[in-house]
């Protein structure tokens, strides 16, 4: 089989793992009714597996390394898959809990090999595409797979959705196995964390990825809190939400496929500009829950679509700001590991927050998290523009 196949594959794999991961959020009120908790202590169930996508993440390598990229998919499958239509089946919240790390772990293992597939995997001529399959597929899971699996969870019951989605991790997984590409031979480090620490050690790399976190800690920090966001300002259910964020994510998924293109006819720095001072713009505007419904789903789709761009620019940007190291997988992870490590943390911070201060103190921390994220990336680009 050829390289398109195993593209397709990883696109459908992606998709299917995001649509289960991001569903939780707007389900949060259903979900931890039937577990019989409060929504703000349902949202553990998101950074549970945030968190453990990161252990996963600083895992992969190491186990990419042991028994190949290919065997490395081929088990995260099925240890995702096995553990997100278990997740359902239980009526404890602890065990609930343990489900969502298993499929985490899994996640992050699939995602190191995702990145090893983008840069030693696939051939040259193949690995923006592989790319723009890696940026892309999670904003459609968004569009299609958290709307889709929201009014299926208002119509009949949240588990449905969960179970579906979980038969196409399984499927695309066996899809991705049996077409993998042969790559260059390169592996990253055979001990946990060497090559991330190489990866960190090279100049302005460790300032890059904290403003990443903390960028990302915006970005993750909405949607894990979207679902008791907007009943919370706009008095919505479930039905109305699933909707509200299908336009949202169909605005994230279009830009997907033209932002490579736009960073090659543009350059890379001024379509970083342009979407980070796009994003300033727009975020408190409708963060606050000060703007009207309406309005506010338009500031909410062009905050987001501005992220698709200026991330895409920071990560075709990469392998020429830090080509000292020649383990572009590292890097490629770091980008996962550090987006998941502050999408666990913003979520069980909020689980509190939210609890004990109110919606207000959770949304001001977004704010702070975006501008001083946003500022360290600022640096580090124009510190690495000669490279």
């Amino acid at each position: 089989m050829t390289f398109p196949v195993s593209l397709i594959f990883s696109f459908a794999f992606i998709f299917f793992f995001s649509s289960v991961d991001n569903s939780i959020a707007p389900m949060a009120k259903d979900i931890a009714s039937h577990f019989s908790v409060k929504p703000e202590t349902g949202l553990l169930l998101i950074s549970a597996c945030s968190w453990s996508v990161a252990a996963g993440l600083l895992a992969g390598p190491a186990i990419i390394s042991a028994i190949s990229p290919a065997k490395t998919l081929f088990f995260s499958g099925i240890i995702l898959s096995l553990s997100s239509v278990a997740f359902p089946l239980s009526n404890l919240f602890s065990a609930a809990l343990i489900l969502r790390v298993f499929a985490g772990f899994g996640g992050g293992l699939a995602a190191c090999v995702m990145w090893w597939m983008a840069y030693h995997g696939v051939e040259k001529k193949y690995s923006g595409s592989m790319l723009a399959v890696l940026m892309s597929a999670r904003p459609l899971a968004v569009a299609l797979g958290v709307p889709a699996s929201a009014l299926a969870a208002f119509y009949f019951h949240w588990s449905y959705p969960i179970f579906l989605l979980s038969a196409g991790v399984f499927i695309s997984a066996a899809g991705v196995y049996f077409s993998f590409p042969e790559g260059d031979g390169i592996l990253p480090e055979k001990r946990i964390w060497k090559g991330y620490s190489k990866a960190l050690s090279t100049p302005y790399a460790s300032a890059f990825y904290l403003g990443f976190f903390l960028n990302r800690m915006c970005y993750f920090g909405f949607y894990a809190f979207c679902g008791i966001w907007f009943s919370h300002h706009y008095g919505f259910d479930l039905k109305t939400t699933g909707y509200y964020l299908l336009i949202i994510g169909l605005a994230e998924a279009a830009v997907n496929f033209f932002s490579a293109s736009l960073v090659e006819k543009f350059g890379y720095m001024k379509i970083f500009y342009w979407g980070i001072l796009s994003s300033a713009f727009s975020l408190p505007l409708f963060l606050f829950g000060k703007a009207d419904a309406k309005t506010a789903l338009v500031l909410i789709s062009f905050f987001m679509l501005a992220d698709r761009i200026y991330v895409m620019a920071l990560a075709s940007r990469i392998p020429k700001m830090f080509s000292s190291n020649p383990d572009k997988t590292s890097f490629g992870s770091l980008n996962t590991l550090s987006a998941w490590a502050a999408g666990g943390l913003i979520a069980a911070v909020f689980s509190g927050l939210i609890e004990k201060k109110g919606i207000f103190y959770a949304e001001t921390l977004i704010l702070v998290c975006f501008l001083s994220g946003s500022y360290l990336l600022f640096y580090c680009l124009k510190k690495t523009q000669s490279e």
